[in-house]
């Protein structure tokens, strides 16, 4: 959540919705912001994927 945090003004825990997959090997997490520009979207991806605990982002 931290990516969140210091990416995107506004966000809450709130817009968080956590799903486990069938057979609860993954877990699929959408989180909804209003983003301001393409480069604010490219740096959370970015931010994401440096982690190197998510597999994908859509």
């Amino acid at each position: 959540m931290s990516v969140f945090n210091q990416r995107a003004a506004g966000f809450s825990e709130q817009d968080v919705l956590v799903k486990d997959s069938r057979n609860g090997t993954f877990q699929s997490i959408t989180i909804t912001i209003e983003a301001q520009s393409e480069e604010q979207l490219r740096l959370i991806h970015q931010d994401l994927m440096d982690t190197g605990l998510v597999s994908m982002v859509l």
